[in-house]
């Protein structure tokens, strides 16, 4: 993928982060409550973009690009994989932790955000994990 696909891309993905984000907070403002859509669409958006910035490609699942299926590239998505499972249950560990039906985080929603947060934390890693052997 060259350079300028990436950058038009990037463009799109960013703008559809912003539409829906807004769209969400439009909801917020409203008093209306936000449904997993919300935070699956801002968790897919945001993981693929940070896909795209890390391996160049538009594949969320399977990087396309040569750098990701070389050898460094695998050792890369393993270390990445371990660390960001480690991330996610830390994570998960205390939402349910501090979720309860009193505060402003409830059950429903600390799941939604743990649902999303998946979909984020592995291309994040990968990304500072690949400036590190970079």
């Amino acid at each position: 993928m060259n350079q300028k696909t990436k950058l038009i891309l990037g463009w799109i993905i960013g703008l559809a982060i912003i539409a829906v984000i807004s769209f969400a907070c439009v909801k917020v403002y409203q008093g209306e409550e936000l449904n997993l859509f919300h935070f699956f669409a801002i968790g897919l958006l945001i993981g693929g973009f940070f896909n795209l910035i890390t391996w160049g490609g538009s594949n969320f699942y399977a990087p396309d690009s040569d750098e990701a299926n070389d050898e460094m590239g695998k050792h890369i998505q393993k270390v990445s994989s371990d660390n960001s499972y480690f991330i996610i249950m830390v994570i998960t560990v205390l939402f349910a932790y501090t979720s309860s039906e009193t505060s402003w985080l409830s059950y429903e929603i600390a799941l939604y955000l743990v649902t999303s947060l998946f979909f984020i934390v592995n291309p994040v890693v990968q990304l500072f994990t690949i400036k590190k052997y970079r």
